[in-house]
């Protein structure tokens, strides 16, 4: 129901644990941990859908095909620039007995590595035409603030986002109004947290233009190591109307390269918040008669490509000094590698860097004092601000 709204990233494989417990946990099974893995793919028990990614040498996702009763999509040529950005989506659907090739997406980024546009193309009557093209703008740290979606020359929707001690509270959506004749208030998300971790997300709407009504919620149950193991939709009238419960193994998710490409749309994982890599997910939605029935499990498979990610705290290829930090860290980088992310404990990137030799100074002088992880290539570090 929210996956959407909640600007879940394809996969949404984030770590998100918080605290010192938490981390103690994660960091002491990375020091056991070696292997890299790729999720090769997921099917349903009942054989009747699946979805299987194919990979570059780099291990970059590049296509996927997903089959489902009824519908059969292929997304091609999922292209990157030099730093590894995604840069185009070109996706195929099965039409009249064949693929036919019926929009893409390009994007663009910032001097700061965050995606400055997405703008959609659609095959119609023979003819490529433009869709709609989305920006976006960020705060000093990194998080989206605002995002504006174009349809000609018309300003069709706007999305503002809020924050409180580096989380996100609020999303607010406001639609065009042909009445009105301009934007007007349409949806407000409301997110809460237990332990750093997203616990609930309330939706409302807008009536007429009186005030908010409650329009139903998401719950998130995780366990010890920071697992959502449970996630239920709600609908207004507080019955449950979507069901998931995860199976985890007990690899590292920190340990994984999982597909690329957050823009993917896809129904599945629908995962918020997961550590370890995990392997089944039972699924319940309603049916036509609004009751809930179990419907299916959704298994999911990896491929073990080699040996690539160092213990969180190892000294090399990726080093940070001084660490801790209080305003600058000269970062050493695996050869290779063009492109740094700063993640904080709930899994959000706060800073993105493109960088042109193995070592660079990377400004932490505008965020918050707490610990982060950061990212470049395969391999991962600790850095705590102060």
């Amino acid at each position: 129901m929210f996956a959407f709204y909640a600007n879940a990233q394809f996969l949404q494989n984030q770590t998100k644990n918080v605290g010192k417990h938490h981390y103690e946990k994660v960091e002491a099974m990375a020091a056991k941990t070696n292997p890299v893995y790729r999720m090769s793919g997921y099917q349903t028990d009942l054989d009747d859908e699946f979805c299987h990614f194919y990979y570059d040498n780099d291990n970059k996702l590049i296509a996927m095909l997903d089959s489902m009763p009824g519908e059969y999509w292929y997304y091609d040529s999922i292209r990157y620039n030099d730093l590894g950005q995604l840069v185009r989506i070109e996706c195929w659907q099965w039409y009249h007995g064949a693929l036919t090739f019926v929009n893409y997406v390009d994007f663009t980024y910032n001097a700061q590595g965050l995606k400055d546009s997405r703008t959609n193309y659609n095959f119609i009557n023979g003819n490529w035409e433009l869709g709609g093209v989305y920006t976006y703008t960020y705060n000093e740290a990194g998080q989206i603030i605002l995002s504006e979606l174009m349809l000609g020359n018309m300003l069709f929707q706007t999305t503002e986002y809020f924050y409180r001690d580096g989380l996100l509270y609020e999303e607010l959506w406001n639609d065009y109004d042909y009445y009105l004749g301009g934007l007007a208030p349409y949806e407000k998300l409301t997110y809460t947290y237990e332990d750093g971790l997203m616990s609930v997300v309330y939706d409302s709407v807008y009536n007429y233009g009186w005030s908010w009504s409650y329009n139903g919620r998401d719950e998130y149950n995780y366990d010890g190591n920071g697992n959502c193991v449970m996630f239920q939709s709600y609908n207004q009238y507080n019955q449950v109307v979507r069901k998931s419960v995860y199976t985890y193994n007990d690899m590292l998710l920190s340990q994984t390269i999982a597909p690329d490409g957050e823009d993917i749309e896809m129904s599945r994982p629908a995962l918020y918040a997961n550590h370890n890599l995990f392997t089944r997910e039972q699924f319940w939605t309603v049916d036509i008669d609004q009751v809930l029935r179990y419907m299916c499990d959704y298994l999911y498979s990896y491929d073990t490509i080699g040996v690539g990610i160092r213990d969180v705290n190892s000294a090399a290829p990726l080093t940070v000094y001084p660490n801790p930090v209080s305003s600058q860290c000269v970062v050493s980088l695996p050869e290779g590698v063009r492109n740094v992310e700063l993640f904080d404990m709930t899994g959000r990137m706060v800073k993105q860097l493109p960088v042109s030799s193995n070592q660079t100074l990377f400004d932490l002088s505008n965020l918050q004092p707490g610990v982060y992880m950061l990212r470049a290539g395969a391999a991962m570090q600790k850095v705590v601000k102060q």
